[in-house]
């Protein structure tokens, strides 16, 4: 996914936006794509196959509450590699 469109689908949710930093953005991906990489049924996902759980321990304390669970949601949700694959960012 190109970096234009990660911010597009970012615009759905102006508050995430107006708060997210690159540090956080940053984080975020490379402690995700360590858990995409690395899962394999091991860590608890929840009903919306999404490891929030997971993430809100492994990560530092957003500036706006949700800003973990919307990025899972916009890099690696809607690409459909939830657990098994590493995101392509093309």
């Amino acid at each position: 996914m190109h970096l234009v469109k990660i911010l597009k689908e970012l615009e759905k949710f102006p508050s995430i936006i107006k708060t997210l930093s690159g540090q956080e953005m940053f984080i975020f991906v490379t402690v995700a794509a360590d858990f995409v990489h690395r899962n394999k049924n091991s860590i608890y996902l929840d009903k919306y196959k999404a490891p929030h759980h997971y993430l809100n321990l492994a990560l530092p304390t957003p500036s706006m509450p949700g800003t973990w669970e919307v990025l899972w949601t916009v890099l690696f949700m809607r690409e459909k590699i939830c657990t098994t694959t590493m995101p392509t960012w093309q």
